[in-house]
């Protein structure tokens, strides 16, 4: 293995504009192979049963909406900012 690494990097160092073509058309290959066969990303995060899925569902009973929450009065009455963060807390 290391009579091959060294065969290969003077390889490279002899022929250095054969190595950069190279290397460039490596580049070129997955990068087109990328943009042909590229897939769509999915944003759901669920797999039905797991036990993370079955806490979210429980939380999601318990406290519906966090932006709901808390009594509009009190954020706009012009309390401290910490009073009204802890307001849409709870």
């Amino acid at each position: 293995m290391a009579t091959l690494l060294y065969r290969l990097g003077a390889f490279g160092a002899q022929r250095w504009r054969t190595m950069t073509v190279g290397w460039l058309f490596v580049l070129g290959a997955a990068v087109g192979l990328g943009v042909e066969f590229h897939g769509s990303f999915q944003n759901s995060g669920s797999i039905p049963g797991s036990p993370a899925q079955t806490a979210l569902t429980s939380m999601d009973r318990h406290w519906p909406d966090p932006n709901g929450i808390g009594d509009p009065d009190a954020r706009r009455s012009g309390g401290s900012r910490a009073r009204s963060a802890w307001t849409k807390v709870c």
